[in-house]
């Protein structure tokens, strides 16, 4: 089985990620920069197609996974080495332990717009976290994913979703 990568970040200013870095920065005093949130797509498929092709074919027939008039729209056959980006960079990969949307848009894909090819499909949310120069991203990462009281942690609810930190490029 092949494997798509499509990346959506809104085109407009992501009022979420917005909130996340002057949450992580005021409230909980960590010294983040920025933060960045994209939709990560991730498709397991079969069939002559390249990755290019099937992410063309997607974007052009459907809006169910990214729609290219609102957001930017990134995709490859690996999470690219960008995103994880230089040392002051850290990106987290947060997962939604509940797959009924997934199953539901794969459905769907496969009824109206004929994406028989596609056998597997997870949907995650990308949150990269840009450091000033110099910090050791340890302590920040501890403090700004799992949520563990009001004032620890932001990004992942522990309840319902899982993490992993990407290692940087």
């Amino acid at each position: 089985m092949k494997t798509l990568i499509l990346l959506a970040r809104s085109k407009i200013p992501d009022l979420a990620a917005l909130t996340a870095a002057r949450t992580l920065r005021d409230r909980l005093a960590l010294p983040v920069v920025a933060v960045d949130r994209e939709i990560l797509w991730t498709l397991g498929y079969d069939g002559g197609e390249s990755a290019a092709e099937l992410a063309a074919r997607l974007i052009r027939t459907t809006t169910l996974l990214v729609n290219p008039s609102k957001q930017i729209v990134r995709s490859g056959t690996e999470l690219p080495g960008a995103l994880a980006g230089p040392a002051d960079t850290r990106a987290v990969r947060v997962e939604v332990w509940e797959a009924g949307e997934e199953q539901r848009v794969l459905q769907r894909m496969r009824a109206a717009h004929a994406f028989d090819n596609v056998h597997k499909i997870r949907r995650s949310l990308l949150w990269t976290l840009h450091l000033p120069a110099g910090v050791d991203p340890a302590p920040v990462l501890e403090g700004a994913l799992v949520v563990s009281g009001r004032d620890r942690g932001l990004l992942v609810n522990p309840h319902y979703q899982t993490h992993r930190v990407l290692e940087p490029a």
